[in-house]
C-alpha cells in the first residue's frame, strides 16, 4: 500500500482573500502579500459563479507557485487546490483528507466536532470585533481565545479585528496563527502590511 503523501505544513498567516475591500485587483494584492511573506491564501469570493472562481484560484495559483504556497479554497472542494475551509455548518467532504482542511469556528461546541471530523485547523474569532448581520457570533477576546486554544489540540488561527497591535497578545493567548482579510486587502503596500504583521506575531512562515 502506497503511503499518503504528507500535508504541506501550516503557516503563520492565511491571507483571506474579499476582492470588493481591494483598492487593486484581486490579484495584484495577492502578489503583493506574497512578496511580503505569505505563503498560504484561503480562497473566498464565495459569490462569484464557479467557473469565475476556478479562474481566480489557478490566478492565484500560479502567484503563489514560486514560493510553493498553498492555496485554500473556501466551502467548494472541487476547485483545485491545495485544500478545503469550510464553515462551522458544513461537513467534511469524503475524499478530501489528502489535502489539507479547515473550518471556521465561533465557540467551543464547533471547535469539539471539528476535533472529532480529524479538520487540520480550524480558525477561531471573531477575537475583536463582531460584524453585525453576520453569524459569527460575539466577541471572543483573549480570554476565550486562550481558554479555546488550550481546551482542543487544534492549530487555531486568531481571526476579526486581528491587526499588528494585537497579533502578539494573540500568539500569547495561544493561536497558531493569524487568519486577516481587511488590513491586507485594503493596503497600498500590502507586502509591508503583511511582513509586519509576520513581525508582530514574533513568527514567520
Amino acid at each position: 500500500m502506497t503511503n499518503p503523501a504528507p500535508k504541506p505544513s501550516l503557516p503563520t498567516l492565511l491571507v483571506l482573500t474579499e476582492r470588493t475591500r481591494c483598492r487593486r485587483p484581486l490579484g495584484d494584492v495577492i502578489r503583493g502579500a506574497v512578496d511580503g511573506g505569505a505563503t498560504a491564501v484561503v480562497l473566498q469570493e464565495t459569490d462569484l459563479p464557479r467557473a469565475e472562481r476556478a479562474q481566480l484560484a489557478e490566478e492565484l495559483s500560479a502567484i503563489l507557485e514560486p514560493v510553493q504556497g498553498t492555496l485554500i479554497i473556501a466551502s467548494d472542494y472541487t476547485i483545485s487546490a491545495t485544500g478545503v475551509h469550510l464553515e462551522f455548518d458544513e461537513g467534511v467532504p469524503d475524499g478530501i483528507r489528502e489535502g489539507i482542511v479547515g473550518r471556521s469556528c465561533h465557540n467551543i461546541e464547533q471547535l469539539m466536532q471539528s476535533f472529532v471530523e480529524g479538520v487540520d485547523y480550524v480558525t477561531i474569532g471573531p477575537i475583536f470585533d463582531h460584524a453585525p448581520g453576520t453569524d459569527q457570533g460575539s466577541e471572543i477576546g483573549l480570554t476565550g481565545l486562550g481558554r479555546l486554544a488550550r481546551s482542543i489540540p487544534l492549530p487555531m488561527y486568531a481571526f476579526g479585528g486581528v491587526s499588528t497591535s494585537n497579533a502578539k497578545s494573540c500568539m500569547f493567548a495561544g493561536a497558531a496563527g493569524l487568519a486577516v482579510a481587511d488590513p491586507i486587502m485594503n493596503s497600498d503596500r500590502p507586502d509591508l502590511m503583511v511582513g509586519d504583521l509576520l513581525a508582530a506575531f514574533m513568527l514567520r512562515s
